[in-house]
């Protein structure tokens, strides 16, 4: 049986690895490919909350750690945004 201690770290990874897939998901789908490939924006908004949407209801995650990995990706991608298009 694996303490509360570990079960805890386990989620918090993958609440990481989800934030961290969901970011680069919507930094590509928002800067990468309009400004750079000449995308349109309604095909790249579809792009994305299809990715986004086939990722949330194919993982096994509870409700609120999605959510929980939904805003951190939102976090992380106004990151790179002010990282990477200064």
């Amino acid at each position: 049986m694996k303490n509360k201690g570990s079960v805890i770290f386990l989620l918090a990874v993958r609440i990481i690895i989800n934030s961290l897939v969901l970011a680069v998901v919507l930094y590509a789908t928002i800067v990468i490919l309009p400004d750079t490939f000449h995308f349109s924006v309604i095909a790249s908004k579809w792009l994305f909350f299809t990715i986004t949407a086939v990722i949330l209801i194919f993982s096994k995650e509870k409700w609120w750690s999605k959510l929980i990995a939904l805003i951190f990706a939102v976090v992380i991608d106004i990151v790179f945004i002010i990282l990477f298009n200064s």
